[in-house]
């Protein structure tokens, strides 16, 4: 009478702490791991261990089993947005800069009116801008002194 003990490892033994289960509510959503094979051999190797738990499943629902699509998926609307449309949602072809709107409200702390102008083409709209000096009552106007 020789008695065959096996060696279970630390993830597979239900009294270890490190146990992961891979049967029941917790691994129900996750059908990667198991196969028809690995479910007999889980049975197996469970049952001479400890008891097992029956789990009644729902049957599942054909939809489920289908390919899933997405609701508001179309496909006759997966063309590019003609630009009557463009304009008559956003007001103006967002597609071109020169139709944007211009603003429409005054800005605040400004020393002149700011337009922009400027087109992405244009090479001198990166230059550095020049700083515009206003001369008020209390300018000094520089004097050239010349030595003799």
């Amino acid at each position: 009478d020789t008695v065959i003990v096996k060696e279970v490892d630390d993830d597979d033994d239900k009294r270890n702490p490190q146990y992961i289960p891979k049967k029941g509510n917790f691994y129900e959503h996750d059908n990667r791991v198991n196969s028809s094979k690995d479910e007999e051999n889980d049975e197996k190797s469970v049952s001479e261990t400890t008891p097992v738990k029956t789990v009644v499943t729902k049957p599942e629902r054909k939809s489920v089993t289908d390919k899933w699509s997405h609701d508001l998926y179309d496909e006759s609307k997966q063309s590019p947005i003609s630009r009557t449309e463009l304009i008559s949602k956003y007001g103006y072809d967002i597609r071109n800069e020169e139709g944007a709107p211009k603003s429409r409200r005054k800005r605040r702390y400004t020393r002149c009116q700011v337009k922009y102008t400027r087109n992405w083409a244009d090479e001198s709209a990166y230059a550095k801008p020049m700083a515009l000096k206003k001369m008020g009552p209390r300018a000094v106007k520089s004097v050239t002194l010349v030595r003799k």
